[in-house]
C-alpha cells in the first residue's frame, strides 16, 4: 500500500511494507523521484536559452528542505545515494509511521544514524530547529532551504540578538537572519567536489552544458558586439543593456546584509 501525503508542497511517501522489500534490489524509491525532461529552449523557432544543450537521462528525488514533519521525532537514516542533480549527497530518512523522506546528508551523518526535526537541542548532526535554539560558534546548512546546500557549505552562526541571529556565510559576508529561520546543524557532505577533475570536454556536454561564443565573434545580426569593427561601444548583452555598473543581486531577500564580502585583489 502506497500513499502520497502533500505537506506544505513538499513530497512525502507512506508505505506500509516492510523496509527489506522496498529496499530489495534497488535502492531508489519510485514515488519519491521522477524523470527529468531534456528541455534546451531550441522549440520555438530561435534559441532561447544559449548556451544549454541535452543533458543524460536524469531522475529528480524529491527532497525535504523544509524539515517540517514529525517535530521531535526521530528518524533513522537507512541509505545514502549519489544524487545527478546536486553536488552533495542525499540521505533515506524513515520515520517511525513508516514516512520515508530524502534529505541533504551532512558530513559525518552515517547510516543507522538518527535525526530529529524540530528539535528543542539540537546536539546531534542533522538536527533541524530555528535558530534561536543553537548555540553560538556552531556550523549549520540548509537555512531557510534557501542558503548553504551544495557539496562542503556552511555557515557560523556569530551571535543572537533580540530577534536576529548573525551568521558569516561562506563567501564572507555577514548577514541577519530572523531567529524563526529553520536551518540543520553541521555542514553539507562531499566537500571535496571542488576537486573533482573533468578530464574531457564531453563530461560538461553530458551535464547539458554548450560552449560559450565569444559576442565580438559573432555577426551583427546576433549581437550588438558583433562584425569586424572594434572600440567605440561599451560592453553590452544581446538585448543591448550596458553590463557595467548594473545590480545583478536580487532585491528582496529573507536576510539583511550586514557586511559584503572582501574581494581579493590581483597582483600586478
Amino acid at each position: 500500500m502506497i500513499q502520497e501525503l502533500a505537506l506544505s508542497n513538499q513530497k512525502y511517501i507512506n508505505i506500509s511494507n516492510t523496509f527489506k522489500s522496498i529496499l530489495k534490489g534497488n535502492s531508489r524509491i519510485s514515488p519519491l523521484t521522477q524523470r527529468l525532461k531534456s528541455k534546451t529552449g531550441r522549440s520555438n523557432g530561435r534559441i532561447v536559452c544559449p548556451r544549454r544543450g541535452h543533458f543524460n537521462k536524469r531522475i529528480y528525488r524529491f527532497i525535504d528542505f523544509k524539515r517540517i514533519i514529525f517535530p521531535n521525532e526521530r528518524g533513522v537514516v537507512l541509505l545514502t545515494e549519489h544524487d545527478p542533480i546536486r553536488s552533495a549527497y542525499i540521505a533515506l530518512i524513515c520515520y517511525p509511521v513508516g514516512l520515508f523522506t530524502y534529505i541533504l546528508k551532512p558530513s559525518k551523518l552515517e547510516i543507522g544514524d538518527s535525526i530529529i526535526n524540530q528539535s528543542n537541542k539540537p546536539n546531534h548532526v542533522g538536527d533541524s530547529s530555528t535558530l534561536r535554539k543553537f548555540s553560538s560558534g556552531v556550523l549549520i546548512h540548509n537555512i531557510d532551504s534557501k542558503i548553504a546546500r551544495s557539496a562542503g557549505c556552511s555557515a557560523i552562526l556569530i551571535r543572537k540578538d533580540k530577534n536576529q541571529a548573525l551568521l558569516k556565510l561562506k563567501s564572507g559576508e555577514l548577514r541577519f537572519f530572523n531567529l524563526s529561520t529553520i536551518a540543520s546543524l553541521g555542514y553539507v557532505s562531499n566537500e571535496n567536489h571542488f576537486l573533482r577533475n573533468i578530464r574531457k570536454a564531453g563530461t560538461v556536454r553530458y551535464l547539458g552544458k554548450r560552449p560559450r561564443t565569444r559576442p565580438s565573434s559573432m555577426n551583427p545580426v546576433d549581437h550588438p558586439m558583433g562584425g569586424r569593427t572594434r572600440g567605440g561601444k561599451q560592453p553590452t548583452n544581446k538585448k543591448g543593456i550596458i553590463n557595467t555598473s548594473r545590480p545583478t543581486k536580487k532585491q528582496y531577500r529573507s536576510s539583511i546584509l550586514y557586511t559584503k564580502r572582501q574581494l581579493k585583489l590581483l597582483k600586478q
